[in-house]
This record gives structure tokens, C-alpha cells and sequence, in this order.
């Protein structure tokens, strides 16, 4: 006699296999970091963002995404940069950490910046960034992980390395910015050489993903000023977000975004000490994986060491 199956868990074991297929693409395809907050503190994954910071910075955000459902990805990024004396360069070092279905990334790189100034409301920033970036695949988690990981011992597919670039042009002109960059130009893989593996680094230019973001500021009134920028990313498909922030006294702020891929973020920051910025961001998606899963959410930290500045600067919108 077959066991009848309740229709409302049959619904869930096919949307938790649809974002077990989901997981496994993003594991073991090129693995582009996502944030909600990118537009708060750029220089997480554009180096050429440095020079919008005129002092020693420091950002941290953590991001947890798909709450709830086994293996969703989640992601820790620690950047820290500065401008160099008397100079046009800002530098910085980055550490971030991800972990993916199987998959775990830790990745350190370190940050570089030239700044063209062309007057005292505009210039033209060119950034890099070169790190190595150490994954491991956890088959113990698959209840069959020798044929998993192709007959392969599974420990050999740990400790793996693989360099990382990216690379980014940023414009500002008064409270308006234009920026163009690659959050990875390697792509991430390994190689088996007598049963044993070995990470490998790969330029395929047909696996590069290009990001372009615009930004501008704008006063609503006396107390309140509004933000608005966009993003596309484009590799084998095209992705936009659109978003908008409404900043009270120039500390507190609200927003929200809205992606082409169906989903929508509420978006809340506050400055303190006029230093410090706590922002936290909710993605809600409409999709099916909404059925298995809690939304994403992503907390930010960042901190200015701001001085006192004898002459102006161009503040450039921080969305």
C-alpha cells in the first residue's frame, strides 16, 4: 500500500531541491560576491572607490542570505584603507569569507587607488585590487561524498588556492558619480594531476561580470536630501537594481531597492558621532525560495577617522 504523501511538504521538498540546484550553481560556477548595502560603503568590492574617503576608513558588513534554509550563502567582509600623505594613491586591505552550499572561500587582498583630479569638483579614480583566495568543498555534508567529488578523496579538495583581481574606474563631479568595475577578473577552479587536486587560476573573458553604478544627491529641503543610484551587472545575463534614500540631517537614513530578478530591500542606516554608520538591509524576494526561507538580512558597520579639513572636499554621495 503506498503511504499518501501531504501535499504541503511535497511542495517543500521541491522548492528545497530547486534552491539545492541554486546553491550547487553558485558553488561551482564563478562566485561573484552579492550585498545589498554595496552603495553605503563602495570600496567592499570597488577598489576604485578608495578616494571617495579622504581619511582612514574602515567597513565591516555581514550578510546572511536565504535565513533558515541548510547551506544559504553567507558572507563576512572586513575592508580597511587610507589615504597616502601628500599624495594621490589611497591603499587599503581587505579580508572577506563566504560560505556557499559545500563550498568555503577566505580570500585576503590588498587595495590600490590613483586619483586624476581634474578641478576642485570632479575627478577621475583608478583602482585595483590583487589577493589569493583559499576554498575548500565539504563533501561530508553529502550523504555520498566519494561519488560527489568524482572518485576523488574528498580531503584532497581542501586548502585550495587561487589568485583573485578586480578592478574599477570611478568618476565624481559634484554630488553626482559614475563607476565601472569587475568583481572578479579570475575565475576560481582546480586541476587533478594524479588523483590529487590543485587550485587554479583562469582569465576567461567570456566569464568577467561588469558592473556599472551611477549615483547623484539631491536636495529635497533644509533637513532632508535624497539619494538615488542604480547598478547593472552584466555577464550572461543582465541584472539592475534601482534605489532610492531619504536622509533626515544628513544621519539618519531610509531607502529602498528594487532588482530586476524580482526582488525588493528595505534599507535603513544611521550615522552616529559623525563617524560611525550601523545600516541594516531585508531582502525580500518573490520568488519560490521565499517558501523555505526566512529573507536575507545584512548588518554594516563603518567607521571614519575624520579630521578637520582646512579646504573643501567633494562629498560624494554615500548611495
Amino acid at each position: 500500500m503506498l503511504k499518501k504523501i501531504n501535499p504541503l511538504k511535497m511542495k517543500k521538498y521541491i522548492f528545497t531541491s530547486i534552491a539545492a540546484f541554486i546553491l550547487a550553481s553558485c558553488a561551482f560556477g564563478q562566485n561573484q560576491v552579492s550585498l545589498s548595502q554595496y552603495m553605503i560603503y563602495q570600496p567592499f568590492i570597488n577598489p576604485s572607490a578608495l578616494p571617495t574617503y579622504q581619511d582612514l576608513s574602515i567597513g565591516l558588513v555581514h550578510r546572511s542570505q536565504w535565513t533558515g534554509f541548510s547551506g544559504a550563502p553567507k558572507t563576512n567582509i572586513l575592508s580597511i584603507n587610507t589615504p597616502i600623505a601628500k599624495s594621490n594613491f589611497n591603499v587599503g586591505i581587505g579580508f572577506q569569507q563566504e560560505e556557499i552550499g559545500i563550498t568555503r572561500t577566505a580570500a585576503v587582498f590588498g587595495n590600490a587607488a590613483y586619483k586624476i583630479k581634474f578641478d576642485e569638483k570632479s575627478y577621475l579614480s583608478l583602482g585595483l585590487s590583487l589577493g589569493l583566495n583559499n576554498f575548500s568543498y565539504d563533501f561530508s555534508q553529502l550523504n555520498n561524498s566519494q561519488s560527489a567529488s568524482n572518485g576523488l578523496d574528498p580531503a584532497t579538495l581542501r586548502n585550495l588556492n587561487s589568485a583573485m583581481a578586480r578592478f574599477g574606474m570611478y568618476f565624481v563631479k559634484k554630488k553626482f558619480y559614475f563607476t565601472v568595475f569587475t568583481p572578479n577578473l579570475l575565475n576560481q577552479g582546480y586541476t587533478v594531476t594524479n588523483m590529487n587536486a590543485r587550485g587554479s587560476t583562469e582569465f576567461k573573458l567570456s566569464n568577467i561580470h561588469y558592473y556599472a553604478q551611477a549615483g547623484i544627491g539631491f536636495p529635497i529641503s533644509k533637513k532632508i536630501e535624497g539619494n538615488a543610484s542604480a547598478l547593472l551587472k552584466a555577464s550572461s545575463t543582465i541584472q539592475g537594481d534601482l534605489n532610492f534614500q531619504l536622509l533626515f540631517n544628513k544621519i539618519f537614513g531610509i531607502g529602498v531597492s528594487y532588482r530586476t530578478n524580482n526582488e525588493i530591500v528595505a534599507l535603513v542606516n544611521v550615522k552616529l558621532l559623525d563617524k560611525l554608520k550601523i545600516g541594516y538591509a531585508y531582502d525580500y524576494g518573490n520568488s519560490n525560495l521565499r517558501n523555505v526561507s526566512n529573507g536575507t538580512h545584512e548588518i554594516l558597520l563603518s567607521y571614519v577617522f575624520a579630521k578637520k579639513k582646512e579646504k573643501a572636499i567633494i562629498e560624494v554621495p554615500r548611495f
